[in-house]
């Protein structure tokens, strides 16, 4: 007799990335299962598959030897389906790479936000279908994503067709507390590493191997639970580098990261799909909530000053990429379908927004540091942002940013309704009056009490290789406020609006940053392309645009430009550590620093 083994539907969130000419993970995996076994008997195997255009990738990888049926379609554990037919999602985004098939029409715009998901039928693969064709086979095997199917339908199928064995890729605990009550005990991993699979077998029919393969990777299990209990590996420099700082004396207000370096986790993608579907709305009941005046965010600015010595500074957003708020009746989404975490891919920086725009909210948080080009993109578009972490930011940290807003819209998210059109109006004031680049280099001005500024000598060695949000945006800020009066050392011509060469290539794609200025703000050594004329004694004010990644530079420019005319710009994701604050204040500089995370 043969052996039957039935594998259910990928993951599809995993297999969105994989082309459909390439088998997925979770294909190749079962494939290679099967290959190692030592069998004495064929194997006949039936695969169920939603996608239609990755039919022909799964029958290339089974296509020496074992008997294989395809099946298009979607699982179902109803026994009586009212209809052979049932209604999913497609996502074919070409642009990103993306390809999924899901039932719920939401995810689907997650994964494809700019093309909108076409509406298909799938044929309902019921018990019966899988059944009739193979009647007691001599061991049959049931292979499951947990990601594809929840915990409750492996179950059910697990108890209807009383496989002998059981393989889930990615199980969770609530996939084996379920199994454990129908008589299936955990025994080992069929491939992968610790966590990405696990073997299940009847209670009853354990081997010996079953078990020693179980104790072997629950072994494991435990030695891995107790390597995670123990400081990783930044938390050990973070702790040496704390002690350093206390026997050192040194002042606290050198800290700038009460961590001393440890790394930040953004909210899990889980937790985003939760928060989500927690979101009632509904679009019809507004409320008003009051947006930080330019008051409260000047009490910021001078606390930390006066706290730390170095000034706060915020990524900016040029004027001409805000858009006027949509009225409230315009908005078609409850939530963007552009949530972080998702693989998604835009051409079109205008249509990036729009898309935003016809949301009442947006999701963002945290990335690598608090403050994020993704806020500044969410207030531009006229949505709300539903910073998930908002409770969470640093004091002064985002000083720029309505913070207290942002806490009241995640509040009220939760309750129920969206903002009124009075809230999105004052949420586009406090953007045009406190984060746009022109308020970022008044803002630098003001701090800096520099009054008779007149030619500036801009570094950031970067460019114009790359972009690097707070230096280039600088860099514009600058220009708009002294035009041709601002020299960049190394020229960024994307900048002006008649650049017509590729930006795609930089970071964010150019987005934000790229063919914005008048062309003609560009000072002589922009238009001569050489910098043989420049002299820095002509020059009464240097603004180095990153001063970790050009310190060497900026120090060899110290020797030519007094501290009080020379403005550093701190703008990593993360806080300079104490000492380096330390290095930096020693010169005496106007220091700007972005992330600070007290």
């Amino acid at each position: 007799m043969s052996s039957l083994l039935i594998q259910f539907m990928d993951s599809p969130q995993e297999g969105a990335t994989t082309p459909i000419t390439t088998a997925s993970t979770f294909r190749r995996d079962l494939r290679n299962w099967i290959a190692h076994r030592q069998a004495d008997h064929p194997w006949m195997v039936t695969i169920i598959e939603t996608d239609e255009q990755r039919l022909h990738s799964i029958a290339n990888l089974w296509s020496d030897g074992d008997k294989v049926e395809i099946i298009n379609g979607q699982f179902s554990t109803r026994l009586d389906v009212d209809s052979s037919l049932m209604t999913w999602w497609l996502a074919d985004n070409t642009d990103a790479g993306v390809r999924i098939i899901v039932g719920d029409r939401r995810e689907a715009e997650r994964f494809s936000p700019n093309v909108a998901p076409e509406a298909i039928t799938l044929e309902a693969v019921t018990y019966t279908d899988i059944e009739q064709p193979h009647a007691n086979p001599s061991e049959l095997v049931l292979s499951f994503h947990a990601d594809s199917l929840s915990a409750e339908d492996i179950t059910d199928a697990v108890s209807r067709l009383t496989p002998t064995s059981v393989l889930v890729s990615r199980p969770n605990p609530d996939v084996t507390r379920r199994l454990a009550h129908v008589g299936f005990a955990f025994a080992g991993r069929p491939w992968g590493q610790a966590g990405e699979s696990a073997t299940y077998v009847a209670s009853s029919s354990m081997t010996a191997s079953d078990r020693r393969r179980a104790l072997t990777v629950k072994s494991g299990q435990s030695i891995e639970s107790f390597r995670s209990h123990l400081p990783a590996p930044d938390e050990r420099r973070a702790a040496a580098r704390k002690l350093r700082h206390r026997v050192s004396r040194a002042a606290l207000r050198d800290v700038l990261d009460p961590s001393f370096g440890v790394s930040k986790d953004s909210p899990s993608l889980g937790d985003v799909r939760a928060f989500i579907d927690a979101v009632p709305g509904p679009a019809d009941v507004t409320w008003d909530i009051e947006v930080d005046d330019r008051e409260e965010v000047d009490r910021r600015i001078h606390d930390c000053f006066d706290n730390f010595g170095v000034w706060p500074i915020s990524f900016s957003m040029h004027r001409s990429n805000i858009l006027e708020p949509s009225t409230v009746q315009d908005r078609s989404d409850l939530i963007s379908p552009i949530v972080p975490g998702y693989p998604y891919s835009f051409t079109n920086f205008a249509e990036y927004l729009e898309t935003y725009a016809r949301s009442h909210f947006a999701i963002t948080h945290r990335k690598a540091g608090w403050d994020c080009f993704r806020h500044l993109e969410i207030m531009a578009s006229g949505s709300a942002p539903l910073m998930l972490d908002a409770s969470d930011i640093p004091q002064f940290s985002m000083v720029h940013y309505p913070k207290q807003a942002f806490r009241q819209i995640l509040t009220n998210a939760r309750m129920g309704g969206v903002p009124s059109m009075r809230t999105y109006e004052a949420l586009h004031n406090f953007m045009t009056e406190n984060v746009t680049t022109r308020a970022m280099t008044h803002y630098l001005l003001q701090c800096t009490q520099i009054t008779d500024m007149q030619r500036v000598l801009f570094v950031d060695q970067q460019h114009p290789n790359a972009v690097d949000y707070l230096s280039t945006l600088t860099l514009i800020g600058l220009k708009e406020h002294f035009g041709r009066q601002c020299f960049p050392l190394f020229p960024a011509p994307w900048i002006y609006r008649d650049y017509d060469g590729d930006v795609s290539h930089l970071y964010g794609r150019g987005f934000g940053t790229t063919r914005l200025l008048d062309p003609d703000l560009r000072a002589d050594n922009e238009l001569s392309g050489t910098n043989a004329e420049l002299r820095y004694p002509d020059f009464d004010t240097l603004v180095v645009g990153s001063i970790s990644r050009n310190t060497e530079l900026a120090k060899e420019l110290a020797r030519h430009f007094a501290p009080d005319r020379t403005i550093w710009i701190h703008g990593e994701d993360t806080p300079p550590l104490a000492d380096q604050v330390r290095s930096h204040r020693a010169f005496g500089t106007h220091l700007f620093i972005r992330s600070i995370d007290v």
